[in-house]
């Protein structure tokens, strides 16, 4: 993460995980059927969807964005996976706010 700006990452926090997703029972807003996305440890919510795949996608955000961390941090030595890092970085950035 060297390219990128260490105080605004350093900055960004987000709702600790892991986030699980619980069927909202009634529905919120109107609708059907929904999905609650939250920390199970401290009943936070992070936000509501009606549609279970995006919920799923939702929840696995704070580990997706520590996998991309991790990796990042480990191809920072090497030419060989330069693509592949500047996507990782762009990701990384998007997920703290920055434009991209």
């Amino acid at each position: 993460m060297s390219e990128m700006n260490e105080a605004s990452v350093q900055s960004v926090v987000h709702t600790p995980g892991p986030w699980v997703v619980r069927k909202r029972n009634p529905p919120s807003h109107g609708y059907l059927f929904g999905f609650h996305i939250g920390n199970s440890e401290q009943r936070t919510t992070v936000c509501e969807v009606v549609n279970e795949h995006d919920a799923k996608l939702i929840a696995a955000a704070p580990d997706l964005l520590a996998a991309c961390m991790n990796i990042a941090k480990s191809m920072e030595d090497t030419q060989i996976y330069e693509p592949e890092l500047a996507i990782l970085r762009s990701v990384i950035r998007k997920a703290f706010g920055e434009q991209v």
